[in-house]
């Protein structure tokens, strides 16, 4: 007689978790993580979802991050800042010379020195000569 091994992952109750999908090994099996733009999968990659995650969309059976900066309204609204794409969502950054200092994006203080300097640098020298007849 010989064994044949029994495929636990042709079960409509995966033995893994939600998050999981379940991969067959000889006369065991494994479970793995789905990738990050899943809500449940089947297999590994975006093109193996259930349902995609919040901050993806399905383009040609795939969960593609959405890039919610170029999405035409404006998701940063505080003054000097930034949107950048993240895998899934996206952040708020000041921009470069800019710090955020209590919820607003003001401009660093060695900037501010070296505005300060330049506007310095660029004021017209006057002479004042004083006791010359």
């Amino acid at each position: 007689a010989t064994c044949t091994d029994v495929d636990e992952c042709v079960v409509d109750n995966s033995p893994c978790e939600d998050q999981e999908y379940c991969l067959n090994n000889e006369g065991s099996y494994s479970c793995k993580a789905c990738d990050q733009s899943c809500t449940g999968c089947t297999g590994s990659g975006p093109n193996e979802c259930k349902n995609c995650s919040p901050g993806y969309t399905l383009e040609d059976s795939t969960c593609t991050d959405v890039n919610e900066c170029d999405l035409g309204e404006n998701v940063c609204l505080r003054e000097n800042e930034d949107c950048v794409n993240t895998p899934g969502s996206y952040k708020c950054t000041c921009y470069e010379g800019f710090e955020d200092k209590d919820g607003e994006c003001v401009l660093k203080e060695a900037e501010k020195g070296a505005e300060v300097e330049e506007t310095l640098q660029t004021e017209p020298e006057s002479h004042v000569e004083i006791g010359r007849a």
